[in-house]
């Protein structure tokens, strides 16, 4: 123990009842202390890994935000769904001092290594925690938001957080019996019992994450005889000290995974509204162009073409289609490229992969029979233009549009 916290146990001694006061005052250095190490300086003790599956496959898809330098950051696949990076504990297996990955080779996992920090090896792995990247996929930008949302809640004011409270009153209301010399061999007895039973309750017994199971062992063995049958004061505070410590960890990393899941849900709801936006510009460009909520081109009102009217028109045509072409996710992304496939045709190199995309009206548009808008503008076949952006730009965009802005936001179910 160093002589800041020799000094601080001493004062909580002699203090009584800043007991509480005192705990919390150093309970929120430490805690600055390793927000501080995993933010700024980046030298924190979890190993990170990734297994070869997932990083030659979802870890290879796209970026949602291309600046973000991180592996572990929103991608999309080529149908719109989302995946979401999660990190997962992972217990190494124990053959005497040798700590490994069970059933592994060095070749089947891959290291995120920090500025400075070594490699490891991964069949004599250092006695520390190892962190393994994974990504959960959902079908759409909508349902990746909820998703996001509620594992930011979780950590806020959810499970995780319930937990992480009853850990605290556990710990608060142990330092203190301790420090007051109120636990005697009459009570022992019954101080473990409710202990265990405040832990059960929150969840702690089944609790998965090594900081939580190190608290509940510790926790529930505070008010327990030492090895020779003792009721032993100092062997109490080292486990409850153990016990703090442990729980400062934990709430550092739920402020951490709290930081890191609303930088997640801030990208995707820029991505969903910059994909809403462009659509609409779209749609806008169109109904300038045609016609269908205000007055249109002179060809889309029955008059008679100009010169080069028709080279501009398709100009026009073009730069929507470019627009439609930003749709990168669901459920905006197969009616925006069906839409973009009915103005401007298919490459016959990109109709496999646009069939799985489009699903089933893959049948009309890719049919080599199905003329485009470009082409019926080349032809001067003006209202049957007009007629097929109407089918199959125009109406189902203008319809998705409406259903995205019914979907409720996310943030107000915090506050319901």
């Amino acid at each position: 123990m160093g002589s800041r916290e020799r000094e601080t146990s001493l004062a909580l001694g002699e203090m009584g009842g800043l007991i509480e006061q005192m705990a919390d005052v150093w309970r929120e250095e430490r805690l600055q202390q390793m927000l501080h190490r995993e933010r700024i300086v980046k030298k924190g003790s979890a190993i990170r890994v990734v297994d070869q599956a997932t990083l030659e496959g979802p870890l290879s898809l796209p970026k949602l935000f291309r600046r973000d330098r991180g592996e572990a950051t929103p991608r999309f696949g080529p149908n719109g769904e989302i995946g979401i990076p999660v990190w997962r504990e992972v217990r190494a297996e124990v053959d005497g001092e040798r700590h490994f990955l069970p059933g592994t080779k060095d070749k089947d996992y891959v290291q995120f290594t920090r500025p400075g920090e070594k490699r490891v090896d991964f069949n004599n792995l250092p006695n520390r925690l190892i962190k393994k990247l994974t990504m959960q996929f959902s079908p759409d930008i909508d349902s990746a938001i909820r998703q996001t949302f509620h594992i930011r809640k979780a950590y806020s004011s959810g499970e995780e957080a319930r937990q992480l409270k009853t850990i605290w009153r556990g710990i608060s209301r142990a330092w203190g019996l301790i420090l007051k010399r109120q636990v005697n061999k009459e009570n022992l007895g019954q101080l473990a019992e409710e202990t265990a039973l405040a832990l059960a309750e929150a969840g702690l017994p089944e609790a998965e994450k090594t900081a939580k199971v190190n608290i509940q062992t510790r926790l529930s063995k505070v008010f327990t005889r030492d090895s020779l049958g003792r009721l032993n004061p100092l062997v109490q505070r080292i486990r409850l000290r153990s016990a703090f410590l442990e729980a400062v960890g934990l709430e550092a990393f739920s402020i951490l995974v709290h930081e890191k899941f609303s930088k997640i849900w801030a990208i995707l709801m820029m991505e969903r509204e910059t994909t809403r936006q462009s659509l609409a510009a779209a749609l806008e460009s169109l109904d300038t162009m045609m016609g269908f909520t205000k007055r249109g081109a002179s060809v889309f009102e029955g008059k008679q073409s100009k010169e080069r009217e028709t080279e501009g028109l398709e100009a026009a045509v073009y730069e929507t289609v470019l627009l439609l072409n930003r749709a990168r996710v669901a459920p905006f992304l197969q009616k925006s490229r069906a839409a973009a496939i009915a103005l401007w045709g298919c490459r016959e190199e990109k109709v496999e992969v646009n069939k799985k995309v489009i699903g089933e009206v893959a049948e009309v548009l890719l049919n080599p029979e199905f003329v485009s808008v470009k082409q019926l503008l080349k032809e001067k076949r003006f209202d049957e233009a007009k007629e097929l952006v109407r089918q199959w730009v125009f109406d189902p965009l203008t319809d998705l549009i409406k259903k995205t802005e019914e979907v409720p936001d996310i943030a107000d179910e915090e506050t319901t």
